[in-house]
């Protein structure tokens, strides 16, 4: 098998952190797309580099994403991967920060933040 070029690399993990929606949720997804789809990795390399990335302190999925990368196309394809999977989600969080800086004393704005508190606040008790 010829590994992919580190465009379709950079396409497919960008494309899976468009489409994130958190946690240990990406798993599937990424092994659909590497080990079903593309056939790049054999399922064994798959879950022999989850269970690695889950040792290791840190965003498993960000881990899986450099793994995947590096097993097909060694630093520079671990850079890529980790770098297209995480750049959607900073660029969001970066425009979202821009704008509560920019709209933070409106006072919709400020009673959609204390209710994010309550949100948040919540989601770390469960």
């Amino acid at each position: 098998m010829t590994p992919p070029s580190l465009r379709n690399l950079a396409r497919l993990f960008l494309h899976l952190g468009l489409t994130a929606f958190g946690g240990l949720a990406m798993v599937e997804p990424m092994r659909r797309r590497v080990v079903g789809d593309n056939a790049w990795l054999s399922l064994k390399e798959f879950l022999d580099g989850l269970a690695l990335c889950q040792m290791l302190p840190g965003a498993t999925v960000v881990q899986l994403a450099a793994y995947v990368g590096c097993r097909l196309r060694g630093p520079a394809g671990a850079f890529i991967a980790a770098a297209a999977f995480i750049l959607p989600g900073f660029f969001l969080m970066w425009g979202l920060s821009a704008l509560y800086f920019h709209y933070g004393d409106l006072t919709w704005v400020k009673s959609a933040s204390r209710g994010l508190h309550a949100v948040v606040i919540a989601l770390l008790l469960q």
